[in-house]
């Protein structure tokens, strides 16, 4: 959450991503196959996968404000961290939004598993979306119907 409030700030660092060389190492194995799976078919000019903040779930907003972390008691070998944060303050829009962390241990070290963002109060799984996009690129193009 630091690199996201860091990167909605008004000193966003230069050239800093969730997916940069320096953060994918806070991502498990699984993470970072499905994101090597949909990199492959990025069609950003930048060569990046989401049109938008996969942490904030959105495209636009403001310095996070009012942003809460709680984590979860471990069950089955995931730590569920709940984060809530305002995104839209600078627009007179005080919703409240939310993401989870799914955080599990791999080789003694904690990382993210993956991560869903609650929309319309229900997860949305990054992984997921990761791997629709690879299923989606590696299937071939549809022949058109005359």
């Amino acid at each position: 959450m630091d690199l996201a409030s860091a990167m909605w700030s008004n000193t966003a660092p230069e050239g800093s991503d969730y997916f940069d060389a320096a953060h994918l190492r806070l991502f498990s194995k699984s993470f970072n196959a499905a994101y090597r799976d949909a990199k492959k078919y990025a069609y950003l000019e930048d060569g990046g996968l989401f049109e938008y903040d996969v942490v904030t779930n959105s495209q636009e907003g403001c310095p996070l404000k009012d942003v809460s972390i709680a984590p979860a008691a471990e069950q089955a070998g995931v730590t569920t961290v709940t984060v809530t944060f305002k995104a839209m303050s600078c627009y007179q829009d005080e919703t409240v939004s939310e993401v989870r962390f799914k955080v599990v241990t791999e080789d003694g070290t904690s990382v993210i598993a993956d991560l869903d963002r609650i929309v319309d109060g229900k997860p949305v799984s990054l992984v997921a979306e990761m791997k629709t996009i690879a299923q989606e690129g590696a299937s071939p193009p549809a022949t058109q119907q005359e």
